[in-house]
């Protein structure tokens, strides 16, 4: 269980940066950008350096629960491999949609779920 722990803290650190490259030649202001939370924090610190920080924020989250993870009994291990499968599924799904031009069902879904925080 160790090794497909680590190979899903290794997928969600691709899968993010994947999502972050897309985003910087995608997004040229807060506008282009449909997370909420990180639209307020971009007109603050830039564009890019907002998209950096939330990376550097999600690889911090990732490597404490991934370490979490490793230390914790078959409930932990069972419950971060299926999160961490499923978020990397979605941030695959965002850079596609970022590359492609084109959105997916995934984001599609997540423009929703975006849309409803929002408001």
């Amino acid at each position: 269980m160790i090794v497909i722990i680590i190979l899903v803290i290794a997928l969600l650190f691709i899968t993010k940066l994947l999502d972050v490259i897309s985003t910087l030649q995608k997004i040229r202001t807060s506008m282009d950008e449909t997370n909420p939370f990180v639209c307020k924090i971009m007109p603050l610190v830039g564009t890019k350096s907002a998209v950096w920080l939330v990376f550097l924020i999600t690889m911090v989250i990732v490597g404490l629960a991934g370490y979490i993870a490793l230390r914790g009994g078959r409930l932990t291990k069972g419950t971060f491999v299926i999160a961490g499968l499923f978020i990397s599924i979605v941030q695959a799904a965002v850079a596609h949609a970022n590359w492609s031009g084109r959105d997916n069902a995934i984001t599609r879904f997540v423009r929703k779920v975006y849309l409803r925080i929002g408001r």
